[in-house]
C-alpha cells in the first residue's frame, strides 16, 4: 500500500513537472507542435503499458468502436486546450479550473447515464464552483482565452471519462491507449502541417522532457494500481496544485495571492468529496483503474 501511494504521489509530480516544460516551450510554439511531440515522445514510455494478454498491433480491433473513437477525440481535444491552458496560464490557475471536471461528469451522467444525484454530491460541486470564481474572480480581473480552454480541456476530459463508465469494463487497454494516441498524432500532426518548421533545439528538447515525463507517470499511475485501490489514488492526484504552486512560483515567479489559495483549497475539498461519493456507489469499472490518466 505504502510502495503504491508513492508511486502515484510520484507519478502526479511527473505530470507537474511535464506541464512545466509544456509552459515554458509554449511562449512560442503552437499548441498543435506542443501537443504532437508530446505525443510523439510520450509513445517511448508508454508502449511498455501494455498487458501481458494484449498486443499493440491489435488495439483497432475494438470491442465498443463508436465509443473508443469518441473517447479518443475527447481526448484530443483535452490535450491541445489543456496544453494551450498550460502555456498561457499560471499552472495552479490552470489546474484549478481543469479540476473542474466532477461537475461536468455529474452534469453528462444526468443528461447520458440518467443518473440521480442527490443533494451530497451537488453540495460537494457547488463548492468547487465557487473556489474557481474566487480564483478567477470574473468581473474584477481580464478573462483571457486561456481560462476558456481549461475549462473546455476540463469538460473533454468528463466526456472521456463519462464514456469510460460505459466501456471500461469490456474494452482493451491497448484499443483505449492506442485510438488516444493515435488520434492525438494525426490530428495534431495535419493541423500543424501547413508552414509547419521544426522547434528550435531547446524547445524541442522541452517538449522530449514533458512527453517522457508523461509517459513514465503513466507507467507509475499503472504501478500504483495494481497496490493500490482506485478510491486511494483518486485524491493523490490533487497534489498537482500544489505542484502548480511550487513550480509556478520557482520557476515562472507566479505568487498566487491569499484569495486564490482558497479557491484552490476549495477545488481540491469539492474534488475529493465526489470522488468519495462516487466510489462508494460503485460507478466505476472495476478495472477504471488502469486508464485513470492523460492518455
Amino acid at each position: 500500500m505504502t510502495r503504491g501511494l508513492l508511486y502515484a504521489l510520484a507519478s502526479f509530480a511527473l505530470y507537474a513537472a511535464g506541464d512545466a516544460f509544456i509552459k515554458a516551450a509554449g511562449a512560442s510554439t503552437p499548441v498543435f507542435v506542443i501537443a504532437f511531440f508530446v505525443t510523439l515522445f510520450s509513445l517511448v514510455a508508454v508502449v511498455f503499458a501494455r498487458p501481458a494478454d494484449e498486443r499493440w498491433l491489435e488495439f483497432w480491433r475494438m470491442n465498443n468502436p463508436r465509443l473508443t473513437v469518441l473517447r479518443g477525440f475527447a481526448g484530443v481535444g483535452a490535450g491541445m486546450c489543456g496544453f494551450y491552458a498550460f502555456s498561457r496560464l499560471p499552472l495552479a490557475e490552470a489546474y484549478t479550473l481543469i479540476f473542474l471536471m466532477p461537475f461536468f461528469v455529474t452534469v453528462l451522467s444526468i443528461i447520458f447515464l440518467k443518473e440521480q444525484v442527490g443533494w451530497r454530491r451537488w453540495t460537494a460541486l457547488t463548492i468547487g464552483m465557487i473556489g474557481v470564481l474566487i480564483v478567477i474572480r470574473p468581473g474584477f480581473r481580464e478573462l483571457q482565452l486561456a481560462h476558456l480552454a481549461a475549462l473546455a480541456a476540463g469538460f473533454c476530459g468528463a466526456t472521456a471519462m463519462v464514456i469510460v463508465r460505459q466501456i471500461g469494463a469490456t474494452e482493451k487497454r491497448t484499443s483505449l491507449f492506442g485510438m488516444s494516441l493515435g488520434l492525438a498524432m494525426l490530428v495534431n500532426g495535419a493541423l500543424m502541417a501547413p508552414g509547419f518548421v521544426l522547434p528550435a533545439l531547446p524547445v524541442l528538447a522541452m517538449l522530449a522532457a514533458a512527453g517522457l515525463l508523461h509517459g513514465v507517470a503513466t507507467l507509475l499511475i499503472l504501478f500504483a494500481s495494481q497496490r493500490v485501490p482506485a478510491n486511494r489514488i483518486a485524491p493523490v492526484q490533487y497534489s498537482q496544485l500544489i505542484w502548480g504552486v511550487l513550480l509556478g512560483l520557482v520557476f515562472f515567479g507566479e505568487r498566487p495571492d491569499g484569495i486564490a489559495l482558497i479557491g484552490l483549497v476549495l477545488v481540491a475539498v469539492s474534488g475529493l468529496l465526489t470522488f468519495i461519493r462516487e466510489d462508494r456507489r460503485g460507478v466505476w469499472p472495476l478495472n477504471f483503474r488502469d486508464i485513470r490518466n492523460r492518455f
